[in-house]
């Protein structure tokens, strides 16, 4: 059965600058099953409780367009992390090793740079978010050293997303920088919001939508700092670079693997299903290896 997810998507019709929106080449083809916010949990209820309580919220800071909220680990902390809907779970070696956890399965990988950076796993007894508490949960180990250059003297710990998303319907609210938790069945929605279908490749929260009339494939990556980041093979097969006459380029963000760097362009639209925006800077990535390459 095809995964869903029903997502609040206030961000995206408020002002896509927090919650962007990444267009890339795929062969996933999405099925166009409706979402809104709610996703059919594939988690065991067992394995996370919310204190007694159905649904729970807490604060968050806006850092470089990112949401950073205070985490505990095995009962440490508070921790530092990057709330990223396009990401799953990461800690740094420093945290690990302040918790006294095993490393195992020393790899190579990439990010968004275009170098590869040295890559673990381990696993946490205890995550708690606020009034969430996860139990034995998988993370992924990767040095943050570069986010200094990103978030200079703000300390980054850790990367949670999916953990949560998998579980709970996520509510964000930029204007008053909060979260908010729900269990699935206790949801229900009232609003003016529009329901945009969703699907998944692994993590990864994709939707169907266009830019000045150009199909593409977007994640919905609430990690990536700019409101529009256009992959360099969706790029390159729709000459975007001609058709926007772009020219200036430079360093536009950092992340793991090193610093990303674009050319810029303004787009008169974006369409996400029924939602659409307009005059937006988009990036165009010029990475040569690394996940913007792919």
């Amino acid at each position: 059965m095809t995964r869903r997810m029903l997502w609040t998507l206030c961000a995206l019709i408020q002002g896509l600058i927090p919650c962007a929106a990444c267009a890339r080449n795929s062969n996933f083809a999405l099925s166009g099953q409706t979402a809104t916010l709610v996703r059919e949990s594939i988690a065991s209820s067992s394995d996370f409780t919310v204190a007694g309580k159905s649904s729970t919220s807490l604060p968050f800071d806006l850092i470089d367009n990112r949401i950073i909220i205070n985490i505990s680990l095995n009962g440490k902390g508070p921790f530092r992390f990057i709330f990223d809907s396009g990401g799953v779970a990461v800690i740094s070696p420093e945290v690990a090793r302040d918790l006294g956890l095993k490393i195992v399965g020393t790899s190579t990988d990439g990010g968004v740079g275009e170098k590869t950076v040295e890559r673990g796993a381990t696993a946490i007894s205890e995550v708690k978010v606020g009034d969430i508490r996860l139990a034995d949960e998988e993370f992924g180990v990767i040095s943050f050293a570069d986010t200094k250059y990103v978030f200079g003297a703000n300390r980054i710990d850790g990367i949670i997303g999916y953990p949560l998303f998998k579980r709970f319907v996520v509510k964000i609210d930029y204007e008053r920088q909060r979260l908010t938790f729900t269990e699935p069945s206790a949801f229900a929605y009232h609003g003016g919001g529009t329901i945009v279908a969703l699907d998944f490749d692994a993590h990864l929260p994709l939707v169907n939508g266009s830019i000045d009339g150009i199909p593409g494939i977007f994640v919905i990556d609430t990690g990536t700092r700019s409101a529009l980041l256009l992959y360099g093979p969706f790029k390159e097969k729709n000459n975007l670079r001609a058709k926007y006459k772009a020219s200036l380029e430079g360093v536009t963000g950092w992340g793991i693997g090193g610093p990303v760097r674009s050319q810029l362009a303004r787009i008169d639209s974006l369409k996400l299903g029924a939602v659409e925006v307009h005059n937006l800077v988009a990036r165009l990535s010029l990475q040569r290896s690394g996940a913007l390459a792919n």
